[in-house]
């Protein structure tokens, strides 16, 4: 059948196939193996590009076709119960939990916030419930990211003025790996106004942005005004991973 090898401990079948590397096994007309203790199964040339395997059927459509259960063991047997296999960026699969690839958290503020005039600020003295982060990191300013993706961000707030003046507040979104790098987010900027002593102004918004992993996403207020509060329990940061 003009198969052949060329190293050590290395075995060839079938039709002009070639094992060339120590260890290796070529199965199959055409079949080469030159990489060091592997088996290979067929050829994916273009004389014969549709080498198929089949197990449990003798008529496989596709490059592996398993009629029957198939078990995998990945480096950390037996907890794999309810898994799902997961492959990385280099198709390498593993079993991991169901919602391992889920990734959501929310931070807000229980005390009212004064804010300071002059500049771009970020909210701290956030906290967050028990048991509400998934893949996700609460600081008292910020919800840190720990995997690359798209992430729907909505925040809140509520504006109460103490006095019969004009008063507003630019609200916005802020992500970068420091505050001191973040960028603000132009289309989630919004606004919550009002001209009358003890009346309240709702702001809220929704938009989606690629994170890296690692990113911290921030809550950002500006004004020019004194004689306003942020009330306490209305403001909220959420992020959710959508893909």
């Amino acid at each position: 059948m003009n198969s052949s090898t060329t190293a050590a401990n290395a075995i060839a079948v079938g039709n002009t196939a070639q094992a060339q590397a120590s260890n290796s096994v070529a199965i199959g007309q055409l079949a080469t193996a030159t990489q060091e203790n592997t088996i290979i199964l067929g050829d994916n040339s273009a004389v014969s590009p549709s080498v198929n395997v089949g197990i449990g059927t003798n008529s496989p459509t596709a490059k592996l076709q398993i009629n029957g259960t198939l078990r995998f063991v990945d480096s950390s047997p037996g907890d794999d119960n309810g898994k799902v296999l997961t492959a990385d960026a280099n198709g390498n699969a593993t079993w991991q939990d169901s919602g391992s690839n889920r990734a959501f958290g929310e931070i807000y503020r229980d005390t009212d916030l004064t804010p300071t005039t002059g500049g771009n600020f970020a909210i701290s003295s956030m906290i967050h419930e028990t048991n509400t982060l998934q893949n996700i990191t609460a600081h008292p300013e910020s919800l840190q990211v720990s995997t690359s993706g798209v992430y729907k961000v909505s925040y809140a707030a509520t504006l109460i003025s103490t006095t019969l003046l004009d008063r507003n507040i630019q609200m916005f979104i802020a992500a970068g790996s420091t505050i001191a790098s973040a960028t603000i987010l132009n289309r989630s900027i919004g606004y919550a106004g009002t001209s009358n002593d003890g009346v309240s102004s709702h702001v809220a918004k929704t938009t989606l942005v690629r994170l890296n992993a690692g990113d911290m996403v921030y809550l950002g207020y500006n004004t020019s005004n004194s004689s306003i509060r942020l009330r306490a329990n209305t403001i909220s940061l959420l992020i959710e991973k959508v893909d």
